[in-house]
């Protein structure tokens, strides 16, 4: 299956939605089977490591035969999700944008929930004061995606199911702390630039609020055109008296502005990867970033 689709030429792409659609629906059956595999072959770990403080542990070579073998089904599991959003999506359109897709990948295949150090930050009163306040921050805005409590079962991971937080969620982490500073930081640019940036996030357009592509990106356009106020703030504090924040919000703004020079730099800073960065890319730099433009 993975030879078909590598190898075809650019008119074999010229795949009707419909047949793209019908490849869809047996690349998931295939992938659902991965899954339950990868769930058994967990749960099999899950016993080993339980007995192996007994008087009757397991085989060591066993032990790490099945940690290599899980690995290892893991990686063809989340390999093949990643080939069914590019070569076969489910709806049924090559050329159409890829942003959310590969973030929604992203998100549940890899990146380590954030719940927990969401949850520890509420309880400080000057969060920005943390020493992960900002990777925190900046993991949340660039990734635009938060855990809610649904789990599929699995014995030695959670495999949460994310769902976009760009726009009108109940818990948004990266607005709720920008809020909180723009209402209770002492310094007027921290004010400020946190309160102009939590409105740019709140308005950036998502594509799947869309029905045509024309329409969403008409609507980023416009948004993009009134980020002019955020970046007339940061420019204005650039050279003044150094305030909270400053280096951060001056890179995060640059993020949401499009620029490309700032995100590998962010991704090192938040121990993310050049795999986290192609993701985010179709989100913040190249919105109209479709499967046959990959970068």
């Amino acid at each position: 299956m993975f030879s078909f689709f590598m190898t075809r030429t650019d008119n074999d792409r010229q795949h009707t939605p419909a047949t793209i659609e019908y490849n869809n629906k047996i690349c998931n059956l295939y992938s659902e089977t991965l899954r339950k595999h990868v769930v058994m072959y967990e749960g099999r770990l899950s016993v080993f490591k339980k007995a192996a403080g007994t008087s009757h542990p397991p085989d060591p070579s066993a032990v790490a035969e099945l940690t290599r073998d899980t690995s290892l089904l893991g990686i063809v599991y989340t390999s093949f999700l990643l080939f069914t959003i590019i070569f076969v999506p489910q709806h049924g359109v090559y050329n159409a944008v890829v942003g959310r897709e590969l973030l929604h990948w992203l998100n549940t295949n890899f990146l380590v929930t954030m719940e927990d150090e969401g949850t520890n930050l509420l309880k400080i009163s000057s969060p920005w004061l943390h020493p992960s306040f900002w990777v925190f921050i900046k993991r949340s805005v660039m990734c635009s995606f938060i855990p809610v409590a649904q789990t599929i079962d699995s014995p030695e991971r959670r495999l949460t199911i994310w769902h976009s937080c760009t726009l009108r969620l109940l818990f948004r982490p990266a607005t709720h702390f920008l809020s909180s500073l723009a209402a209770n930081h002492t310094h007027p640019a921290t004010r400020e630039i946190s309160a102009l940036l939590v409105t740019a996030l709140n308005g950036m357009p998502n594509s799947e609020d869309y029905a045509r592509e024309a329409d969403y990106f008409d609507a980023h356009r416009q948004w993009k055109t009134g980020l002019y106020r955020l970046q007339r703030a940061v420019s204005n504090h650039a050279t003044g008296a150094r305030y909270e924040g400053k280096a951060e919000l001056e890179e995060i703004v640059a993020l949401v502005g499009g620029d490309s020079r700032v995100l590998m730099n962010m991704c090192n800073a938040c121990g993310m990867s050049w795999r986290d960065a192609i993701c985010v890319y179709g989100i913040w730099i190249q919105p109209s970033m479709t499967r046959l433009n990959l970068p």
